[in-house]
This record gives C-alpha cells, structure tokens and sequence, in this order.
C-alpha cells in the first residue's frame, strides 16, 4: 500500500468543507471527531482511516444533496 499526500488530501477537505458552508466543530460533531481532529487532517499532520474517509464521503453526498 503506498502513501498519500495527507497535506493535499486535508487541503481538499478544508476547501470542500468551507464551500459546503461547515464550520470545523460542525464537521468534527458529524463524522463522530474532535475538532482538533479534524484540524489536524485538514493540516496534513494525521492521516484518516477508513472509517473516517467513509464518514466524510457520507456527510460530502448528504450535504450536497440537500443543497
């Protein structure tokens, strides 16, 4: 398994948050995190497992469902 650019991931999902309109303790409260979790992903300094990476596309679809 290789890699992956935790920097340009977290980069992507602080951009994809801050368009969906989410405040970072309101994206941590919806995927079951701490905000400091989150901050930490958005920073590139934590990788997500896969629990998180499937909690985050869930709360992506929903949210851009319903707008």
């Amino acid at each position: 398994m290789s890699d992956y650019d935790k920097k340009a991931v977290g980069e992507r999902i602080r951009s994809r948050r801050k368009a969906l309109e989410i405040s970072q303790e309101d994206f941590a409260e919806r995927i079951g995190r701490v905000p400091k979790f989150c901050a930490d992903i958005e920073r590139g300094q934590t990788g997500m497992s896969i629990e998180i990476k499937d909690a985050y596309a869930l709360l992506r679809l929903f949210l851009t469902a319903i707008r």
